[in-house]
């Protein structure tokens, strides 16, 4: 069981997806993705999506303040589906996973995507995020989809020999956007054939730092072709987000989307995607982009620079530097040729090293560790 807590389908909810995608082509072991929920009724994004998907799904209902009563009942439940092991993604479900095997020996895994406190984090996210850290140390084995993330885990007190790292893989072959559909959904995102369209996807977060984007849009000069942004998602920034759009009047080269679920179609109809993160492991989004041949303008941070190095896959800017977005997203703008050159480098960088497949392979010989296949 894929065992997490889900805001949404953002990057380790589509790594579970396409992992769990793999897994079923390959047969060695049945995936179930496990949705951990507060309430039976609560809504879950990534629940109808696996269900959609004709996976086997599970709302896993253990309410933080009703651990004592959830926790049994939910191992003795999840124990009658025959779940031989869990494979847990994030904090809460790491630690939660680990109350359950208390009452249930069954193996448990984790694959650690990211982590991001700012000073003003919540306590009990600091308290968990430890727990989780000290748990790890017990664990067989912790996989980290990044080697900066590996270096957090081996810091943190983990054995370096237990900690296995894996990139991240996704389909490599996304759906082509037909031309008509590529011009119909860039006239409703407000972009002309005479405009250049920039995207940025995934939550609204400080670390995500879409405000930065957004200043670097709004700051440039109105000669040549024009530049509209557009950011697809929601989050805790969403309201500020659109204060500033409103306050400096940008209108008109600024727009935030809300959730969308034609992601993939979004980075077609793209001229360029920005990812200006404070921080990272290997976003998923960044490899989707590479494999839908738009070009990228990227931070140097976590697993970034592995797929994106400055002039050969892509362009490199420094975190929280709008002046340096802002002429990387006009040199690309201004110079289609070299767009073009980084955009197919990308794609082939992706085809070689992130396939979904490979994915799933990597994490058997994990699971092989735990359990024996079906």
């Amino acid at each position: 069981m894929h065992l997490l807590e889900s805001g949404g389908l953002y990057g380790a909810e589509r790594v579970v997806l396409n992992l769990s995608a793999a897994m079923r082509t390959a047969a060695e072991f049945e995936p179930v993705v496990g949705c951990i929920v507060q309430r039976a009724d609560e809504p879950s994004a990534l629940y109808d999506e696996a269900r959609r998907l004709s996976f086997a799904a599970e709302k896993v209902l253990l309410r933080n303040l009703r651990l004592a009563v959830d926790v049994p009942r939910e191992a003795g439940r999840l124990r009658g589906l025959g779940i031989g092991l869990i494979h847990s993604h994030g904090y809460k479900a790491t630690v939660y996973g680990s109350f359950l095997r208390r009452l249930w020996p069954v193996p448990i895994t984790a694959t650690c995507h990211l982590w991001f406190m700012g000073p003003h984090a919540p306590a009990k996210m600091k308290a968990m995020v430890a727990l989780e850290m000290r748990l790890y140390r017990r664990f067989r084995t912790v996989v980290a989809v990044s080697d900066e993330i590996r270096q957090v885990l081996v810091r943190s007190g983990v054995d370096d020999r237990r900690v296995r790292v894996i990139p991240n893989g996704i389909p490599l072959d996304p759906p082509i956007l037909a031309a008509d559909e590529r011009t119909r959904l860039r006239a409703a995102l407000g972009a002309g054939p005479d405009v250049f369209l920039v995207l940025n996807a995934g939550r609204l977060t400080a670390q995500k730092d879409q405000a930065t984007l957004l200043r670097a849009v709004g700051g440039l000069p109105p000669d040549g072709k024009p530049v509209r942004c557009v950011v697809a998602g929601e989050g805790d920034l969403h309201g500020p987000l659109q204060a500033l759009i409103d306050a400096e009047g940008w209108g008109a080269c600024a727009l935030l989307l809300g959730f969308r679920d034609d992601v993939p179609a979004l980075l077609q109809a793209a001229d360029a995607f920005a990812l200006p993160s404070l921080d990272e492991g290997m976003p998923m989004i960044l490899l989707e982009t590479a494999a839908a041949g738009t070009p990228i303008v990227a931070t140097p941070v976590g697993d970034v620079p592995t797929l994106i190095r400055d002039g050969v896959t892509g362009l490199i800017i420094p975190r929280r530097d709008r002046a340096a977005l802002a002429a990387a997203l006009l040199r690309l703008r201004d110079e289609p040729g070299l767009a073009g050159r980084l955009a197919a480098a990308a794609r082939d960088e992706v085809r070689r090293e992130h396939s979904r497949e490979t994915m799933a392979a990597r994490y058997a010989e994990v699971y092989r560790q735990h359990v024996r296949p079906r």
